[in-house]
């Protein structure tokens, strides 16, 4: 071999590094998001009502409602007030 493939090192290892920079771009990108199922009073129509919330697994919190079993019978749009905090609801 005389020089045939000089150029596969350089491409191995930007393909390598490549690899590297791909993982953690993305592995610093994954949401810490479960789904859960709660049951409580809606603040709006103040009737008791069960959701699938999706909530992030860092902080505890509620961040969006997937699913409500008020959705079903409630004809106005749904604000998900349930997912402010109490002083920050509009009444």
């Amino acid at each position: 071999m005389t020089g045939e493939v000089h150029w596969f090192v350089p491409v191995a290892v930007m393909a390598g590094a490549l690899g590297v920079f791909c993982l953690v771009w993305f592995g610093s990108r994954v949401n810490f998001i479960v789904r859960e199922r709660r049951s409580f009073t809606c603040p709006e129509d103040k009737r008791p009502v069960t959701c699938t919330t999706a909530t992030d697994v860092r902080t505890g919190k509620a961040v969006d409602i997937k699913r409500c079993s008020a959705w079903a019978w409630s004809r106005r749009r749904c604000d998900k007030n349930c997912l402010k905090e109490p002083s920050d609801r509009t009444q």
